[in-house]
């Protein structure tokens, strides 16, 4: 089985860019990823009360944040994969009935559906997937369900379990290795896919992974087959 943990960057008004990220592992790994984790933060962390999170990244904790994209770097056959949409291209009205739910649930199901056709026809993976994704509301466990079917129907399957086996809600992120990893590194996409440079830390960090990683820049897309770090740029047609 393969597992997939999902994010969404928190949308902001002033933000251009909404982003999805991802990480993408056999179940097998899953253990020692999250051992190794635990690990290195309770020699890094004194409690566990708090979590990884790009917001916290400062000058005391750059250190320890390096470590952990080091850290995940480390384990083979792990992704991380990410999709950036220029929300000005958006056209909720025309597109998905004024509604940006609808318009989320749209997006997220391209950017799955993709990416396991990806698996399918150039790593030949044919294990169902499991996917996580960060702390959804009670009234979204429906569409979850509906996700699932949507993705199963494109691979030309009905049965509830052919493809996708199940997607459902990781109800703390303090508990899950896997989202506090993807707030990192989806952070720090957006972070430059908006032009921002006011953080001389961040800055730092964003050089560190984009090294660890061997990707030029955060900001562009990279090729289709790249693995390990991919960024694809969904284009829309513009508004006129």
């Amino acid at each position: 089985m393969q597992y997939i943990f999902v994010d969404e960057s928190r949308i902001n008004p002033t933000n251009r860019y909404q982003l999805f990220g991802s990480i993408w592992f056999p179940r097998e790994l899953q253990e020692k990823i999250r051992s190794q984790f635990w690990q290195l933060w309770d020699k890094s962390f004194e409690t566990r009360k708090s979590e990884l999170k790009w917001t916290k990244v400062s000058k005391s904790k750059l250190s320890v944040y390096k470590k952990f994209v080091d850290l995940f770097y480390s384990f083979p056959k792990t992704d991380f994969r990410y999709v950036v949409l220029d929300r000005h291209a958006i056209d909720y009205k025309k597109f998905h009935d004024s509604n940006e739910e609808l318009g989320f649930y749209k997006f997220l199901y391209f950017f799955l559906s993709r990416n396991i056709q990806k698996d399918r026809q150039y790593k030949e993976i044919e294990d169902v997937y499991q996917i996580f994704m960060d702390h959804r509301r009670e009234d979204e466990v429906g569409k979850l369900s509906d996700l699932k079917d949507f993705i199963n129907l494109y691979f030309g399957h009905r049965s509830d379990s052919s493809v996708v086996r199940n997607i459902e809600s990781v109800p703390d992120s303090h508990d899950s290795p896997e989202i506090q990893l993807i707030d990192i590194l989806l952070g720090a996409t957006g972070y430059c896919w908006e032009g921002f440079e006011t953080s001389p830390v961040k800055l730092d960090l964003i050089h560190h992974i984009c090294k660890v990683f061997g990707v030029g820049s955060l900001n562009k897309p990279t090729q289709y087959l790249t693995y390990k770090f991919n960024i694809w740029e969904f284009k829309l047609i513009k508004n006129v």
